[in-house]
């Protein structure tokens, strides 16, 4: 009996995650036990697929959403389309949440950075300024208060051209 599988696009999407490493990163941070069928990475790569799947379905559907796809070809012999249940993925989201989604992303991000020799020194280039109005009270006795130092209220040059605003200056 001939079974037919569609790779589409997610060739490219598991080549991409398998290359930068995010499944070996997570499964790092989060180790796995042996009796799994799949990992905590493999559970977030299943769902990384699944979101760019054009599928309109729920993530607790996932093993229907690999049916038709060739999952040993995308993750490894072994794994079938029945791992990636709702069981699976809520713990892996639980696991996510409780690490900090900031905080993984963040190493993952790095990770990926140092394997595509990406710069990761980055200079702050915010040009938000503010102008005010009113009068405040700028006196600042520095050798009896121990409260922070305010800023520095003075006029300057604003992106406005407005050189009779008020700025904040550090």
């Amino acid at each position: 009996v001939m079974k037919i599988k569609r790779l589409d696009h997610l060739g490219i999407v598991a080549g991409v995650i398998d290359d930068l490493k995010i499944v070996e990163d997570i499964d790092n941070i989060f180790p796995t036990h042996d009796y799994n069928e799949i990992s905590y990475g493999e559970a977030v790569k299943g769902m990384i697929m699944n979101g760019l799947g054009f599928s309109n379905r729920a993530l607790s559907l996932s093993p229907q959403f690999f049916e038709n796809i060739p999952v040993e070809l995308l993750f490894r012999e072994g794994v079938k389309p029945e791992h990636f249940n709702r069981h699976k993925l809520s713990r892996t989201l639980d696991k996510c949440f409780e690490f900090g989604c900031e905080s993984l992303f963040s190493k993952i991000a790095y990770n990926a950075c140092e394997i595509e020799n990406v710069e990761k020194k980055f200079n702050s280039t915010d040009t938000t300024n503010y102008s005010l109005s009113g009068s405040y009270d700028t006196s600042y006795d520095d050798e009896n208060d121990d409260s922070p130092v305010p800023v520095n209220i003075t006029y300057g040059h604003s992106k406005a051209h407005r050189p009779d605003l008020k700025q904040v200056a550090q």
